[in-house]
């Protein structure tokens, strides 16, 4: 018996330039959401499917994100977002992997804490919206 196998290999990027920049801008509007405890941008910048894996595992819902920021905790004192590489494998839909790093001001002093990021994002009406994301702890060496 004798198989044969096909495969579909698609370009990695069929969004735009233009797409690129606003989903890096949704990214880093995010980024700075996250540090204000800016609750009123992240409704805007979740998909109301949204998703999470958190930093220490947790598989959260929208609504248990959203309500992490109600209550200010001890935001960061900067928060820096690079090595951004986005694909958008489909029409409307794109992968973003970047580095996030936060400086956290702990007993007196600022220590840093990076986490690899990979979100799924979704474009509706013309407008990106995060769906889904999972960040990782990157050691510190």
């Amino acid at each position: 018996m004798t198989s044969i196998a096909f495969a579909l290999v698609l370009p990695v990027t069929l969004g735009s330039d233009k797409d690129s920049k606003a989903i890096e801008l949704v990214l880093n509007q995010y980024s700075e959401a996250v540090r204000t405890y800016d609750i009123k941008l992240l409704d805007k910048l979740f998909d109301p499917a949204y998703v999470e894996v958190s930093p220490v595992g947790e598989v959260d819902l929208r609504d248990k994100v959203l309500s992490f920021y109600k209550e200010k905790g001890s935001a960061p004192e900067s928060m820096k977002v690079d090595e951004m590489m986005i694909r958008t494998p489909t029409k409307g839909f794109a992968v973003a992997i970047f580095r996030q790093t936060a400086n956290m001001k702990i007993q007196d002093k600022v220590v840093s804490l990076s986490f690899r990021v990979t979100v799924s994002l979704r474009q509706t009406k013309s407008k990106w919206r995060m769906f889904s994301s999972q960040f990782v702890g990157i050691r510190t060496k």
